[in-house]
């Protein structure tokens, strides 16, 4: 169509309103930056697009507004009546300082159904004056809505107001829809609010009818409303106060601080609904409303996350409930299905109250004690038509506080079975740490790994002690963790055999929650259909640190099977899995499974007819980064030696090292997201640096950039200064040991302004990325992390490591930080300093989520810069056996026991004559400078125990 132009002068038309008047429809109007003072723009039901222009930062420069015009009249910025479809668009607009008279400070539409795309409305007003000049309840500050089916997409809605006088009602800060069908998707509806301009709020009414406040954010009534991909935010009432109206002790009432819907249905998914405040449920409210929140978050909000009032019915799956006041669920005369939930951190997890009925599956509710409430599930409100079902669920940590009738600190049980139905799936437990062990010695809670998995709850962690088990086993239908025995640096020591017969591990849905197995080695597996190591349904997984080795069917995928799954899988290897008549060695995406894999291991794997390691399928997805693929095959008249990616499917491949896969190395159409390596011959896995020159890298960090995952770097003995990074990759760093097996292999940091830490690993490292026999010291990070390491988001190893005398804003030592799980085995951290925030710790800080495991490490001889401060470890770690927790590093009861092994022998004979005529301080006994013979001497006279 035709493209007519709007600006001061030099273009078609001067104003918005002269253009739709005068230009041919269909055609667009654009409107060139600047800032236009027009109202009441009306485009008459015809086919127009109207746009602004916008920055290459994406910048809005075109700005509609009312300038608070024309008070005594109806002012909106744009007025829409006249039959507008999904054809007149309005796009790229600012449209800022409306002031109507009842609705839609920024825009009104009537009984039509305009398109609103990438607009900032901000700054409008809709009010009611007691003068008469507006009849109707102030409705729609930003937008206003009725009987429309209006699409508002990637719009922002803040800042925006309804106002009202005396005792009339306000509703819908930012947006008020009555009747249609409209949808918001992608927008920003955030601190917008409702103000009471002054007068009486009582006036001719009484009761708690007078003056309501009714969705600062979104208010709706009988309306069918879709929300997807939003973010509602920071509304509020702006001047909330107590009036006692006629008899009646009631107060000004506000509800629905973020939401607030009357005889409506609402489907609201993928959505942040956080910070808002009501005086009466500050999340959602619905009265007699069809609810439905898929996959949303409500926090944080004041009071109350969610009120359902005599709703029909209300389901809510997926969903983060957590750190509202009052309850994270309210209900009242109202059926609610609640599944594969997380509800933490409100006054009352679920108040189920007169004649409601709640049906809770797979959901967490833990925590729930803000401000001393009343516990996981109040039924304090109930009466004899109130209904309870409890499924595979999991409550635990969940304080009585002030509700007397509660039991178990969780649910109140006072009631017939009737009415509180608990299935034997659902723990309730005051400690929200829950694992079930396993051990084949009948020294855990099972000795089978089948039943350990039935018994636990959604959220527990089922723990496999070292040994070989037997496969064939399923996760069932719920999110659980499933962890295997780690050897750090090593292969895990939990074994799943098939034994050439068996099937390995069957992953079901899970209802949306995410199902984590890591530390298992699963070998020599086999299915006669598809999926002989383990099969992926429609479920989500995360996979960690498992090996996957020797499988095999004649079917597809030897190693794993992805069917319609969604899974990430990390730090995981794949050896010599075969498919003998399918495509797909060790793995094959298919059924439109979505798989992220990450600092992964492919070697060996083969396939009869394409993707001798992986094979992406039947509109699969698959995105991997930082993986190594050697020596995978398939037959010679196939395709796809490595990877095949069918016409029906896409895949992104990043930073990934292919060499000696056969007959080629990838085959079909991919994203090249860069740096990925491809060559014919794979060489040797192993480089080396040495500081001096005599290696193929005279530095690590070279050596990092040069290899792909799978590699090891060798180092020599040293100094080396750099500030290092892991890129993600999972490589083995192997430093040097000196006479006694400690590092000789010594890294400091690079000083620069803004501090440096001496390695980082923040690109989603697993446990196949390895740190040995290294020694991390000097570094120094005031501004913010760790000194020696920061390891965010990642979970690398570190084996027989140094990490000394470093200082760190948050924790001297290492910073672990967003969900990290690094692993440490037979480390020393000492000499470290924690910085100035408070609490910051000398050793380890394990924050943000994370988890770190410590074996056999010695902490010693740390600090922190605030007296209050933990000197070792801060935050949540696991403890695997043989650590020390030291103030002071423990002083060797002679000097002549260089090794440490409470006795002076030869051991320390040898070590002094290899290192004679040195100044090596540990043979220098005398400290005189020089090892000689009087240094000797005072072993010789040392010999035998230290005393």
């Amino acid at each position: 169509g035709i493209t007519f132009t709007v600006c001061p002068s030099g273009c078609d038309f001067t104003s918005i309103q002269d253009a739709i008047d005068n230009a041919a429809a269909p055609s667009t109007i654009l409107v060139k930056a600047g800032t236009y003072n027009e109202n009441e723009i009306n485009t008459k039901g015809l086919p127009y697009t109207i746009t602004g222009e916008v920055a290459s930062d994406g910048t809005l420069l075109t700005t509609i507004s009312g300038a608070n015009q024309d008070v005594d009249e109806n002012s909106s910025v744009f007025y829409f009546d006249s039959g507008e479809t999904s054809t007149t668009v309005i796009e790229n607009l600012i449209i800022a300082d409306g002031n109507a008279h009842g609705y839609g400070g920024g825009i009104q539409v009537f009984n039509c159904s305009p398109t609103i795309k990438s607009c900032t409305i901000t700054g409008n007003s809709a009010l009611y004056r007691n003068d008469g000049s507006a009849e109707n309840n102030p409705s729609g500050g930003g937008i206003y809505l009725s009987e429309s089916d209006s699409l508002i997409e990637d719009c922002t809605i803040t800042g925006n107001r309804a106002q009202w006088e005396g005792s009339k009602d306000a509703a819908g800060g930012g947006i008020y829809c009555t009747g249609g069908s409209p949808t918001f998707s992608g927008c920003q509806i955030t601190d917008n609010s409702i103000f009471h301009t002054g007068g009486d709020p009582c006036g001719d009414c009484a009761g708690p009818e007078c003056g309501q406040a009714e969705g600062m954010g979104i208010a709706g009534y009988e309306t069918t409303l879709t929300i997807t991909n939003c973010v509602i935010e920071g509304n509020t009432v702006e001047n909330q106060f107590t009036t006692v109206c006629d008899s009646n002790s009631s107060q000004t009432a506000s509800s629905g601080g973020g939401l607030w819907f009357k005889e409506s249905t609402v489907s609201i998914t993928d959505t942040v609904i956080s910070n808002n405040w009501a005086r009466l449920y500050g999340g959602i409210y619905a009265y007699e409303t069809t609810t439905h929140l898929l996959r949303c978050e409500i926090r944080g909000n004041h009071d109350t996350g969610i009120y359902l009032d005599e709703g029909d019915e209300g389901t809510i799956s997926e969903c983060l409930i957590d750190s509202n006041t009052n309850a994270g669920i309210s209900m009242y005369e109202t059926n609610l299905e609640l599944t594969d939930s997380f509800i933490t951190g409100n006054s009352i997890g679920v108040d189920a109250g007169e004649s409601a009925s709640a049906d809770i599956r797979r959901t967490v509710i833990k925590d729930n004690s803000y401000g001393g409430g009343q516990g996981g599930i109040s039924l304090s409100s109930a009466n004899g038509s109130t209904m309870l079902t409890l499924a595979q669920s999991h409550l635990c940590g969940n304080p009585v506080g002030a509700a007397g009738a509660l039991t178990n600190n969780q649910v109140n049980t006072g009631f017939p079975s009737n009415q509180v139905n608990i299935d034997e799936g659902t723990v309730v437990s005051g400690s929200c740490q829950l694992t079930i062990s396993v051990e084949q010695d009948g020294s855990g809670d099972f000795t089978n790994i089948q039943d350990a998995i039935d018994a636990a709850p959604i959220g527990a962690t089922v723990r496999i002690g070292a040994g070989t088990w037997p496969g064939g086993w399923t996760t069932r239908a719920r999110a659980i963790n499933i962890a295997g025995t780690p050897d750090i640096g090593s292969a895990p020591l939990t074994i799943i055999d098939g034994g050439g017969s068996e099937m390995g591990i069957d992953v079901v849905g899970n209802g949306g929650g995410q199902t984590t197995i890591s530390d298992l080695q699963v070998i020599d597996c086999f299915s006669q259909d598809d999926g002989a190591g383990m099969i992926v349904g429609t479920a989500n997984l995360k996979l960690i640190g498992c090996i996957f080795q020797g499988n095999e069917t004649p079917g597809y995928a030897a190693g794993i099977l992805f069917l319609g799954s969604t899974a990430t899988i990390n730090s995981c290897t794949f050896i010599q899995n075969t498919a003998t008549g399918a495509p797909g060695g060790a793995m094959l995406i298919s059924n439109g499974a979505l798989v992220t894999i990450s600092g992964c291991t492919f070697n060996e794997n083969s396939a009869a007819n394409g993707g001798g390691a992986i094979c992406v399928a039947d509109d699969g997805d698959m995105s991997c980064v930082n993986s190594s693929f050697r020596a995978n095959t398939v037959e010679p008249r196939f395709q796809g030696g490595a990877i095949l990616i069918t016409s029906a499917a896409t895949a992104e491949l990043t930073q990934n090292f292919f060499c000696g896969n056969s007959p080629d190395q990838v085959a079909g159409t991919y994203t090249d997201g860069g740096n990925n390596i491809l060559e014919d011959a794979c060489g040797t896995e192993t480089v080396t640096v040495a500081s001096d020159g005599s290696a193929q890298f005279d530095s690590i960090s070279a050596a990092i950039g040069a290899v792909g995952s799978g590699s090891t770097i060798q180092i020599a003995a040293g100094s080396y200064a750099e500030n290092l990074d892991t890129e993600g990759k999972a490589i083995r760093l192997v430093g040097a040991v000196d006479f006694f097996g400690l590092p000789a292999t010594f890294v400091s940091a690079v000083r620069t302004p803004g501090g440096s830490t001496v390695l980082t690993c923040d690109s989603g490292e697993g446990p196949t990325t390895i740190l040995e026999n290294l020694a991390f010291i000097n570094g120094s990070n005031p501004g913010g992390g760790g000194g020696g390491v920061i390891c965010s988001g990642s979970s690398p190893s570190f084996v027989n490591c140094l990490i000394a005398d470093n200082f760190g804003a948050n924790a001297g030592g290492a910073y672990c930080e967003y969900d990290s799980e690094a692993r440490f085995y037979k480390c020393v951290f000492s000499g470290n300093l924690g910085g100035f925030f408070a609490a910051a710790p000398g050793g380890l800080a394990s924050v943000s989520g994370s988890n770190v495991s410590l074996k056999d490490c010695l902490l010693c001889d740390n600090a922190g810069a605030d007296p209050q401060a933990p000197t070792n470890i801060l935050g949540q770690w696991t403890d695997l056996g043989g650590n020390e927790l030291l103030t002071d590093c423990p002083i060797p009861p002679c000097v002549a026991d260089i090794n440490r092994d409470g006795t002076v022998n030869g051991v320390d004979f040898a070590y002094i004559l290899k290192r004679w005529g040195s100044d090596d301080p540990l043979a220098d006994l005398n400290g005189d400078g020089q090892v000689d013979a009087a240094d000797l001497g005072l072993a010789i006279a040392s010999w035998g125990p230290c005393s």
